[in-house]
């Protein structure tokens, strides 16, 4: 019997939703998850791994409270939640009671045995005590907040390639070291400490310092406690934060407030407000208003920038007085009456020069009188506001032009050379704005982000839309409320070629309190795609050293798809770090075949009928998936408890049975004879389902007849011991053949595509190709192809920590009668 052949291949198109599944392109896809389009083949989505060394204590925001037998104190910061943990050595304590002075948890992740120490913790104040881990009395005790990462970036000092991670949760600053560890002033310790929620996330600039030679860190999380509308109706709080600067001189880190601290703790000797803008005229210099925090921080033609602005009128603050200088200026007494007002469309810039300078922010015709250096004069400073009523969303640069996004519109600040007026605002769009102050991803020639119109890219002269073939992607799935559009992150992945934006789903349920979608766009082909996740914010990450397969590549070979000289193993290579609500900071890869294990099993209860309790805070997981399966998947690894539940559990994928709460899920172990006796140190890992759906074919359709499809020849990459299911859907319907042929009995087959060789081929195991048959023997006016994996291929690690690659398919085919004959 002869067939048609019909190629399709190479892959370019990617998700398309634009048109009706039998108009898209032959090698487009209507669901593409969790994989992508990349250089003419499907490819599996990236993974992860830890950072430092594959040790899971390394890859943790951290810091370090005492060492062991020696002088000990309670945990710093205001947040002391259940889920934190310790750590001595190899010995973790997991905080699972709230009260005073609980015990914990108590696991030797080295010898997966009890830890012989013990702890109790306070989550009422942070304190705690620890005894009788035997470890000698230099041993540093680290604390584990677990909290949300809320900030990633680079301090741009130091050597070429091999500039320092710094990264934020919401209390503290980090810096990367071979580990994770707590970022102080030198001279104040207990600083810099930030209070803001799990969704103010941080803005981190360079730029230079007091002196043309120095490079300063300015970091802003735009948090007040009463957030002031425009009128000004918001009054000062202790709790509020300011803007932050970090230098590094001679190894020795300041961190210093740049706008005002009324924490006295945190500004010990009353440090007034670098960002002075007016004062009063007469005798008696005194402040009038300062800015004291805005959502954005840039530099601009030798300028430092603050975008949407809010701005304190100083009430109450008293004159200089050179005898009396401790009640000079802005006190905690008199910040707490002061009025905190937002200017959301303002830019204020300071003059030229460093914006360290005691007039560096003074508007035209203002002076000040700082104290020890006498009276001081306006040099260029000042602000300009845009002519609209919408927010400053996000800003970033093309070229040398600084492109400024609102809410629902587009502008640039424009640069005039005027020193008496250098900028003024240039309305670029009057309908396309962002809703993500993260979400601005920046190209030579153009700007990329998200708005509540659609993904957008400004090129400096006109902005348009990009996402034509997922027009109503941005309506129908991304969340719109204030905290979930805070929370859209987007950055640049250069090796592949891709850009990713995290975003909340509009399924989300009442249980996922942070992003649980990806979108994926391939800027050389224009495709998109979909991936399941939960991180909070990216950033940059440039390693100091080689990886080596012994020390540092916590994989097996065959979740290990790189080579050698890959990007991720390839010392000081520019990677994308990813940061998660219990504080993992982890290592995206292309070529890597699993997600990292960043989700801490905070506890683990049976019931003894089989189902378990995980407690993982934070997990996201969903009660409503949208995926074949219906249901999340969790690897778990790392558990210390009894030894039958140690090897029952540790390697095993297990569906997600229930979501008890944002905190709490079950899984169910099917009569499995498990004690109750767990220890600490256990992961959770989210497994990946690839779901793909191809287009409604026919190669007839121009002919009016329908299809009689013989079977399917898939070109995969050689895997070890991988597989995937393909089911089939004619006649544009959504009824399955494989489900229906198991109901009825008949002989369908089982759609299983093999990645691996088969036995029978020798020549196979050496091939890097595989053309492998999926036969179907069904006939319609169209067929739908999809690739998916069932229930029994999702708990097989060897499929779904493997690689998966689609380079092409052949189409065996023959035309049958007319469409209603």
């Amino acid at each position: 019997m002869a067939f048609d052949r019909f190629l399709v291949g190479p892959i370019n198109t990617g998700l398309q939703r634009d048109l009706k599944p039998f108009l898209i392109a032959d090698d487009a896809f209507t669901l593409l998850q969790n994989c992508y389009v990349f250089r003419g083949r499907v490819r599996k989505r990236f993974g992860s791994i830890w950072m430092g060394e594959g040790n899971q204590l390394l890859t943790r925001l951290r810091v370090q409270v005492g060492t062991v037998g020696g002088p000990i104190s309670p945990v710093p910061g205001l947040i002391f939640p259940i889920g934190s943990m310790f750590s001595a050595g190899s010995q973790v304590f997991t905080v699972i009671t709230a009260g005073v002075l609980q015990p914990t948890l108590g696991a030797d992740i080295a010898t997966n045995l009890p830890s012989a120490g013990n702890m109790h913790f306070s989550t009422t104040n942070g304190a705690f005590t620890i005894a009788g881990t035997g470890l000698g009395g230099a041993t540093p005790i680290y604390w584990y907040p677990a909290l949300p990462v809320m900030g990633l970036t680079q301090y741009e000092i130091g050597a070429i390639n091999n500039h320092p991670s710094y990264a934020f949760d919401q209390e503290f600053a980090y810096v990367y070291t071979n580990g994770w560890s707590r970022s102080v002033d030198a001279g104040v310790p207990a600083r810099p400490l930030f209070h803001g929620a799990n969704n103010n996330y941080f803005w981190a600039t360079n730029w230079t310092g007091i002196t043309s030679s120095s490079e300063t860190l300015f970091v802003t999380n735009d948090y007040l406690v009463n957030v002031p509308a425009p009128q000004g109706t918001g009054l000062g709080a202790l709790t509020d934060d300011p803007i932050w600067t970090f230098s590094q001189a001679n190894g020795v880190n300041a961190w210093t407030p740049f706008s005002y601290s009324p924490d006295v703790v945190q500004n010990p000797a009353n440090l007034q407000p670098i960002t002075v803008t007016r004062t009063t005229t007469g005798n008696n210099q005194i402040i009038a208003n300062y800015v004291q925090q805005c959502r954005i921080i840039l530099p601009f033609k030798n300028r430092l920038i603050l975008l949407n602005t809010i701005e304190n009128n100083a009430n109450g603050a008293t004159a200089f007085n050179p005898a009396m200088p401790t009640t000079t200026g802005i006190t905690p007494a008199n910040y707490a009456t002061s009025t905190n007002t937002a200017y959301p469309a303002r830019c204020r810039y300071s003059h030229n020069g460093s914006p360290f300078a005691t007039n560096a922010w003074l508007e035209q015709n203002q002076t000040y009188n700082p104290g020890a250096t006498g009276v001081v004069n306006a040099d260029g400073g000042g602000f300009i506001d845009a002519a609209t009523d919408e927010q400053i969303v996000s800003a970033e640069f093309i070229k040398d032009r600084l492109i400024v996004y609102f809410e629902r519109s587009t502008w640039e600040l424009a640069y005039t050379g005027n020193e008496i007026l250098p900028f003024i605002w240039q309305k670029l769009n009057t309908e396309l704005g962002s809703q993500g102050t993260f979400s601005s991803v920046p190209f030579d020639t153009q700007v990329m982000v998200t708005g509540n119109t659609g993904i957008h890219a400004c090129n400096g002269s006109n902005v348009d839309r990009i996402d034509q073939k997922i027009p109503d992607e941005v309506f129908n799935d991304f969340k719109t409320s204030q905290s979930a559009t805070l929370r859209i992150c987007g950055i640049r992945d250069y090796y592949t070629e891709l850009v990713y934006w995290i975003f909340q789903n509009t399924s989300v349920t009442e249980f996922q309190n942070f992003d649980n979608q990806i979108l994926v766009y391939n800027y050389k082909n224009g495709s998109w795609a979909l991936f399941d996740d939960c991180y909070t914010t990216f950033g940059y990450f440039e390693q100091s050293i080689d990886m080596t397969w012994a020390s540092s590549i916590p994989l097996t070979w065959q979740e290990s798809n790189f080579a050698w000289n890959d990007n991720i193993v390839e010392a000081n290579k520019r990677q994308i770090l990813a940061g998660t609500p219990e504080g993992y900071v982890v290592i995206i890869g292309a070529d890597l075949g699993r997600n990292a294990p960043a989700m801490q099993i905070t506890n683990l209860v049976n019931d003894g009928t089989g189902i378990i309790t995980l407690t993982i805070i934070n997990h996201n997981f969903t009660s409503n998936p949208t995926n074949y399966n219906n249901t999340d998947y969790i690897l778990t690894e790392n558990i210390v408890a009894d030894a039958a539940t140690m090897l029952f559990m540790n390697g095993t994928t297990f569906p997600v049975a229930t979501v008890v709460d944002a905190n709490n899920i079950t899984i169910n172990t099917y009569g499995a004879l498990l004690a109750n006796t767990y220890y600490g140190g256990g992961t959770g890992t989210r497994v990946s389902n690839i779901q793909m759906e191809t287009k409604w074919i026919n190669p007839y359709f121009n002919k009016d007849r329908s299809l009689y499809l013989y079977k399917v020849d898939f070109a995969v990459t050689r895997t070890e011991a991988g597989a995937i299911t393909v089911d089939y859907y004619p006649s544009s319907s959504t009824v399955s053949m494989l489900d229906q042929g198991a109901a009825s009995g008949a002989l369908l087959g089982t759609g299983v595509l093999e990645t691996s060789p088969y036995a029978l081929y020798p020549l196979e195991a050496s091939q890097e190709i595989l053309w492998h048959p999926v036969y179907f023997q069904t006939t319609g006016e169209s067929i739908q192809l999809a690739l998916f994996f069932t229930d029994e291929q999702m708990i097989n690690p060897n499929v779904t920590l493997c690689d998966f690659q689609l380079q092409a398919f052949i189409l065996y085919t023959q035309p049958t009668s007319q469409r209603l004959e």
